[in-house]
């Protein structure tokens, strides 16, 4: 079966995520990162049987604006911010590089 002439000139074009079809790589890369830091947000609020207004409290934030990070509005905020806020959380952050370095670390301070 041939296809159509305007049916074989289209490709079809996988991204990294959603950001990635209208951003540079640098900015999708930092919206996709916003986004998943506000689901872990929202995720530890959740765990803590928190309402909006009691999280916004003991995060230091008001409520309109922990609503707007919960409902994904992550203009306003910067990496840091909410990095800070996790930490409020009592989320402990480590990159994934630094846990394989304690990883190797332990490895070689084992006895041979």
């Amino acid at each position: 079966m041939t296809l159509p002439p305007w049916m074989q000139k289209m490709t079809l074009q996988f991204y990294e995520s959603p950001f990635h079809v209208n951003h540079d790589e640098d900015q999708a890369s930092k919206l996709a990162l916003k986004a998943d830091l506000s689901i872990l947000i929202a995720s530890k609020i959740r765990e803590n049987g928190w309402t909006q207004a009691v999280a916004a409290k003991q995060l230091g934030v008001t409520q309109p604006r922990l609503s707007n990070l919960i409902s994904g509005k992550l203009e306003s905020f910067s990496l840091d911010a909410m990095l800070a806020l996790l930490d409020s959380l009592g989320h402990r952050r480590r990159s994934q590089a630094m846990q394989s370095a304690d990883t190797v670390q332990e490895k070689d301070d084992e006895p041979r």
